[in-house]
């Protein structure tokens, strides 16, 4: 049984390792708005986070998850922290965490988390997060209008697991800057193409028209010289 567990763990770290590489890929080839990812390692633990938008503009919501992946066979989360620009407004009914319950399985819950300008904390009673049970938490954001365009927001996650603290009870670990990063971006327009300027061109050409207009009666003289002479 060890060794089916062990093979097995195994198996599923491969995959996911498979998937954040593809992610990273994926962001690459697509450019602006394509998910971006950061990644962290603490004893058997691993933490992935990823937003939805890389690039989004004001106004915007994106969406961060944080997964919790434990490759041992014994491992808890007790708290998520993350930390985030002040700019970023959370979205009421966001954060969501997705773990297993004794009766019912792993599902997914809405959570009230405890939150300041910068930081935003989810709590549980120990969910269980070993090889064969993940823990995911999902939380959203607007970006307000006090975010920068071109601005970097970084943000960090610090969490409380068993095995983190003294004689291995549970402890707190602090990732500051875990990412992903997201850039805002500059959502004015900044070609010859603005609207009013369209139309200032629009009605030099008119004019010029009209001008021709004018032209077209000296060239309505001319057929009557023509028809004078016969």
């Amino acid at each position: 049984m060890a060794n089916f567990l062990s093979t097995n763990s195994r198996t599923r770290r491969v995959g996911v390792g498979v998937g954040v590489l593809a992610l990273a890929l994926g962001a690459g080839v697509l450019g602006a708005g394509a998910a971006s990812a950061g990644t962290e390692s603490a004893g058997n633990y691993t933490f992935t986070r990823t937003v939805d938008n890389a690039n989004p503009e004001v106004g915007d919501v994106i969406t961060y998850t944080t997964l919790a992946q434990n490759s041992g066979s014994i491992g808890s989360i007790d708290a998520f922290t993350e930390s985030h620009d002040a700019c970023l407004t959370f979205v009421p009914g966001s954060a969501k965490v997705t773990k297993l319950h004794i009766l019912g399985g792993t599902t997914t819950t809405v959570e009230t988390p405890t939150l300041t300008p910068t930081t935003l904390t989810v709590s549980g009673r120990g969910w269980l997060n070993n090889y064969d049970n993940d823990v995911t938490m999902t939380t959203s954001y607007t970006v307000s209008e006090s975010c920068a365009p071109g601005a970097v927001l970084n943000s960090g996650l610090s969490i409380r697991a068993l095995g983190f603290g003294w004689l291995g009870g549970p402890g707190d670990r602090t990732f500051a800057n875990i990412g992903p990063s997201v850039t805002v971006l500059d959502s004015e327009p900044t070609d010859s193409t603005d609207p009013e300027g369209g139309e200032t061109g629009s009605l030099g050409s008119a004019t010029g028209s009209l001008g021709s207009m004018d032209g077209g009666t000296g060239s309505l003289g001319s057929v009557s010289g023509i028809f004078g002479s016969n």
